[in-house]
């Protein structure tokens, strides 16, 4: 009899630890199931792509709207061009009056006997102006002259910031006239070739001086944002340096 008491005594601890186990696996495994459930997708999984669907109203409207800037952009290249074969003909047409006033005087000139034919090239890269207009001995006059074409460029308001060739026909026909009625030498020069190198040199020189003058604006601009930018650099550090000494004071 006391044996089988001692027996029944030591096999109750034994199967309540087999009932906590049975049930902390349990639990386990429940909390596994739970965990794979709510688990995050995989990474190397891409998300399905995002379909846009669009209405026929709405497409409609997008291809309108590709019409009309496409019309537009033809429009603008079209008015480009007008305007690029507008500037070609008033071009063209300055250079032929220029030169049909050049053959009339180049007719007149031609009954004299001391005309002066134009050299190979053109003046300052080919050959001196001053000595093929037959001038070295005269240069007073020849500066003469050139001061009274600037002021007739001046006059007629000749552009500046354009070459020899997109002048006005009708400005240089009038500035050599008036220039060949105050030098009447100016006539001994058979088409004038005289008269339009001095006016294309003269433009010419003009428009280096002032892509230099703008040059140097520029310099002085880009000069003056870095003296400004250093300065205030230089206030700041000074007012860091004013901090940390009245941080060290405290």
């Amino acid at each position: 009899m006391r044996s089988t008491k001692n027996k029944s005594k030591s096999t109750a601890p034994l199967a309540d630890t087999t009932n906590t186990v049975k049930v902390a696996k349990k639990a386990k495994a429940t909390t596994t199931a739970v965990t794979k459930k709510h688990a995050a997708p995989s990474a190397s999984r891409a998300p399905p792509p995002t379909v846009v669907t669009y209405t026929q109203e709405e497409l409609d409207a997008r291809l309108a709207e590709q019409v009309a800037q496409a019309a537009a952009n033809v429009a603008q290249i079209e008015e480009e061009r007008r305007a690029e074969n507008a500037d070609y003909e008033r071009r063209i047409a300055n250079l032929q009056a220029v030169q049909d006033n050049a053959a009339e005087q180049a007719a007149a000139d031609a009954s004299l006997d001391d005309t002066i034919p134009k050299p190979h090239g053109s003046a300052g890269d080919d050959f001196n102006l001053l000595d093929k207009m037959q001038l070295s001995g005269n240069k007073l006059e020849y500066d003469l002259m050139h001061r009274q074409l600037h002021e007739y460029c001046a006059r007629v308001k000749l552009s500046m910031a354009d070459t020899f060739a997109a002048q006005p026909g009708d400005k240089m026909i009038h500035l050599f006239r008036k220039m060949r009625d105050d030098f009447p030498y100016l006539r001994r020069f058979t088409g004038n070739w005289a008269l339009r190198e001095m006016t294309r040199v003269y433009l010419k020189d003009r428009r280096a001086y002032e892509a230099k003058l703008q040059r140097t604006k520029a310099s002085k601009a880009k000069a003056a944002s870095a003296r400004m930018t250093a300065a205030i650099a230089h206030r700041r550090n000074d007012e860091d340096d004013d901090n940390e000494v009245g941080s060290g004071a405290e």
